[in-house]
Formats: structure tokens, sequence, C-alpha cells
């Protein structure tokens, strides 16, 4: 696991740099892009941080996947900080842990240090994150395993942890997830089809599709191998304990009083091949990849909505998950599951 991992993180990597470069949607700006210093950025507004894939090795590459989620966003993109994240030498191992550092120094750890530990939640309720394929495995896990440790050495309780971070609400998708992954406490939205299944674990499989990817051979995964995986993501759910299958045709996976949803669908696109951020401009969207972006577009507004409330009243607004989860099943309520739902 850990050599297809670096292969993963140290592909794209290059002699630019070895520092995050961080970007603000800006329509006063050339290209609406502006770049920032984390460091010294007043985040004064809500903050839906972007964090693509592992190709996002320059800032225009941000840029483009920060215009997707400003797309997404609406009318609330100018009501937030929209910041994207560019990886200017890729996700190396050399330079990741410093930047995630960095990133968590500047964004959480003045909410941690700086203010009553009461006004924890609230403050965490004021930041979403939108992550694609690496950016929400490497990057998003790492992020959450930092915070983590922060508040551990703060001597947060592990109640108060899962409280305050369960406000921090995640939109992932085609996520490349570790066997060791961190991702226990944020409040996470994602989903799983057909064209992510070759990076789903399966002992049987794996390492083999691993060899290939790394040999940069054209993977074709069997019925066989497809449903054995697809079986033991709803079945196993390892990345999403406790969960349960609430409707075996409809595939959305979630548990009461938790903070986790899956939405399992089949291909997103009609071109399978296509592993880009899902986008209202995107042609090659299928009917399964159009619902899982309105559920995802549902999602980000409630949660902005949401942090706007918390930043305008004295008291407290939990982040409405339940709510969420009905408002996405209403979505797909809306659609002919046979054309797309996967099936055991």
């Amino acid at each position: 696991m850990s050599n297809l991992l670096n292969y993963v993180t140290n592909k794209y990597a290059s002699a630019q740099g070895d520092r995050f470069i961080y970007g603000l949607r800006d329509k006063n700006a050339e290209n609406h892009f502006r770049e920032v210093n984390i460091a010294t950025h007043p985040f004064a507004k809500p903050l839906v941080l972007v964090l693509g894939g592992d190709g996002t090795i320059n800032t225009r590459r941000a840029n483009g996947n920060g215009k997707y989620v400003e797309h997404m966003l609406g009318v609330f993109a100018d009501k937030c900080d929209l910041m994207v994240v560019s990886y200017e030498n890729g996700l190396t191992s050399a330079n990741i842990d410093a930047n995630i550092t960095t990133l968590v120094d500047n964004i959480f750890l003045p909410i941690l240090a700086d203010h009553p530990e009461e006004d924890v939640p609230k403050l965490m309720r004021n930041i979403t994150i939108v992550a694609h394929c690496a950016g929400a495995s490497t990057v998003l896990s790492r992020i959450e395993k930092k915070v983590t440790e922060y508040m551990h050495n703060l001597s947060f309780s592990e109640q108060d942890i899962a409280s305050a971070l369960s406000q921090v609400v995640c939109i992932t998708h085609a996520a490349i997830y570790p066997q060791d992954r961190e991702l226990h406490y944020f409040t996470e939205f994602n989903c799983v089809s057909s064209e992510d299944e070759v990076w789903i674990e399966a002992s049987s499989t794996w390492l083999d599709l691993a060899k290939k990817l790394q040999n940069g051979d054209d993977v074709r995964i069997s019925p066989e191998d497809k449903t054995q995986l697809l079986n033991l993501y709803t079945n196993d759910l390892a990345h999403y304990p406790s969960a349960f299958v609430s409707n075996k045709d409809r595939c959305f996976l979630y548990k009461d009083n938790t903070h986790k949803a899956c939405i399992v669908t089949s291909a997103l696109t009609k071109d399978e091949t296509d592993h880009s951020m899902l986008s209202y401009d995107n042609n090659n969207l299928t009917l399964a990849g159009d619902h899982v972006l309105q559920a995802y577009t549902t999602i980000a507004r409630m949660s902005v909505m949401n942090s706007i409330t918390n930043k305008n009243i004295d008291g407290f607004v939990f982040f409405p998950f339940d709510h969420v989860v009905t408002n996405c099943e209403h979505i797909f309520d809306q659609c002919n599951y046979n054309n797309y739902i996967t099936k055991e």
C-alpha cells in the first residue's frame, strides 16, 4: 500500500518549489484569481477550502477547481472566502507534512488557541471543504489528523473533539483512500462509482490493480471483480464503520446520529476515464453524475448558509446533517434508479 501511495503522491513532482500556494476566487482580479498569503489573510467570512487532485500542480489548475466550486455555490460564492490550493511541487513525501502543518496552523489552530473551548464548534462550523481524488485522501486526511493531534495536546476531551470537528463539512469525490485513513471526525459526504472502483481496497485484487497502474497499463476490471469490490464497499463498509444501507435499491449509505454519508452509483461520466471534478459545464456527465452533482451542490449551499447563520447570531446552530441527507434523497427520488444505480 505504501508503495502505491508514494507513486500517487510523487508522480507529478517537479522542480518548481516545495510549497502550497493559496488563492481566492476574486472577480476583481486577473482571471478571477488572487494569490494570498495564508499566514496574513483575515478569515472573516465563511471559508470554502478547495483541495484538488494530485494534478493540481499550478495555480491555473487550482483556479479551474475553484471555478467549478464557484458554479456549485451560485450566489453563495460571494458570501464566503472561496480558497483554492495549488500543490506547487506535487504531493511529495518531502513537503506534504510541512505544508499541512502550515495550513492547519493558519486556519485551524487560531480557532483552538485563541478562543474559549465552548466557542470552538461554532468556529469550526465556519469551514466547508470540497476535495477531489488525492485532495480528499492524501491532503484532507492529514489535515484532520493534525487538527486532532493539536486538540489532544490542548487537552480537549474525546467527546469535545468529536463534537467540534463534526462541524467541519467535507464534500469528497473520487477519493483514493489509504487503508489507514484518518477521517473519523469531520462530517463527510462521499460517493463511490464504477469509475472509482479500482481504488477501493480489496485484498484479492488490490495488488494486481496497483501493479497495472504503476506500470501505466490500461486497467480493465472484470464484472466479477467489480461486483466483489462494490460488495466489499457496501457490505463491509470499512471506510464507514457502523454505516448501513438504508435502502438497498437506492444505495444511499448513512446511519442515524453519525456524520458520514455515501452515495453509491454507477458511472458518473459517460467516458469512465474522465477523472475530473464534477462540474456543470461537463457534458460528459451521466444521469447519475448529474444527480450526484445536484446533491453535492445542495450540501455545499446548505453548509455555507449554516455558516452564515452562525456568523450572524450569538448562539450556535449545528450543521443540519439529517436535513441535508433528506434533501439529497429527494434529489434521487426524482430519477429512475434502474438507469444508473449499481445493483448487487
